[in-house]
């Protein structure tokens, strides 16, 4: 009997040059256990360490592997730009017809 066909992600990581070696595993890992929890097959972590989002490089990605998912950090931690992040989440969900997860979404904070 073969095992179920899992969907296939692609996360990015934009690196953070102040990160350590350990910060950079512990986020790779956090990325990890969020794609088995969903039971999705992480077939590359995409790291940036460069300035600007590569969209058409994560979009081409996605293409080559038949990639359903794109885990990022947050669209946030991508861009501060509303329209930016409206171009990101269009080319993902149209372009390359995944699904964008936001792995590290911040939440909102209240205090008592």
């Amino acid at each position: 009997m073969s095992a179920p066909f899992k969907q296939l992600a692609i996360a990015y990581i934009p690196l953070d040059p102040e990160a350590s070696a350990a910060q950079v595993l512990a986020q790779e890992q956090q990325f990890r256990d969020y794609a088995e929890e969903r039971g999705y097959e992480l077939c590359q972590i995409e790291f940036n360490s460069e300035d600007g989002l590569p969209l058409g490089r994560l979009v081409g990605l996605l293409q080559r592997h038949g990639a359903e998912h794109l885990l990022v950090p947050s669209v946030k931690s991508l861009t501060s730009h509303p329209i930016a992040e409206l171009v990101i989440r269009e080319a993902v969900t149209l372009e390359a017809r995944a699904e964008l997860h936001e792995v590290c979404a911040p939440t909102e904070l209240t205090s008592d």
